[in-house]
């Protein structure tokens, strides 16, 4: 059997993210189970967060929209939402540089997850 990709493993871990946090079943922010979608709250772009379940909250699709159009409001929200504490955490988490990010291990965590849904 051939080694997946990190490409490979990185895609399948998107997907159990984002299922896992969109079992949430309403949005965070307004409480309808309409369009629900998973957002994240420091960009994918940080490999150190990006499957981190910390870093989710489950959006309708115009909570996920506001997010991503008003910024600061959503950081405001965010803050209060879960409190500076944890905000601060993934911060420094998001912002630590890593390098070669094995996304092996996350699969193997994410399917753990989801197998408890």
């Amino acid at each position: 059997m051939r080694k997946r990709t990190q490409k490979s493993l990185k895609l399948e871990a998107d997907k159990l993210w984002s299922k896992i946090i969109r079992s949430h079943g309403y949005c965070e922010r307004c409480g309808s189970t309409h369009y629900l979608q998973a957002a994240h709250i420091y960009s994918r772009r940080f490999n150190a967060t990006r499957h981190d379940l910390n870093n989710g909250l489950c959006f309708c699709a115009s909570c996920h929209r506001w997010g991503h159009d008003k910024p600061l409001d959503f950081a405001k929200w965010v803050n209060e939402y879960l409190g500076g504490a944890i905000v601060e955490e993934l911060s420094q988490k998001a912002h630590k540089i890593t390098k070669n990010h094995d996304f092996e291990p996350v699969v193997i965590y994410l399917r753990e997850i989801e197998g408890k849904l």
